[in-house]
């Protein structure tokens, strides 16, 4: 008998008679590669006013110039609290549209309608 098949053999027995349970060793660095790809964020389609959609996405961010504009206030409360309800959970809860009712100008207003359709396709 050689000795390697002789030592193999003493391992074995020695393990079974300790309980264990010979498993392959199998190498960990296949499963330390698995995961997700980051990739890009994601762009709006070529067929979007992107000078809209851009205004509309900072007002959606709240990082627009506030105006006063208290003569649409309410319909703009009435508009941006129907749209709070119908996007989807996870933006409903990163942002609150009734807020900015009565801080946007016209062309603000449009930029925000045009991006949530654009994005969340709400209308």
């Amino acid at each position: 008998m050689s000795p390697t098949r002789s030592i193999a053999r003493l391992v074995c027995g020695l393990a079974a008679a300790l309980g264990l349970a010979m498993v392959p060793v199998v190498s960990a660095a296949p499963a330390l590669a698995s995961g997700t790809y980051g990739g890009r964020p994601a762009s709006p389609p070529a067929s979007v006013d992107r000078s809209s959609y851009e205004l509309g996405k900072k007002v959606y961010a709240g990082e627009f110039e506030r105006s006063a504009n208290a003569a649409a206030a309410e319909a703009q409360r009435a508009a941006l609290t129907s749209l709070q309800e119908r996007l989807p959970i996870r933006a409903r809860t990163d942002v609150d549209l009734p807020s900015y009712a009565g801080q946007l100008d016209d062309a603000q207003y449009d930029a925000l309608l045009y991006f949530l359709k654009k994005r969340f396709k709400v209308e």
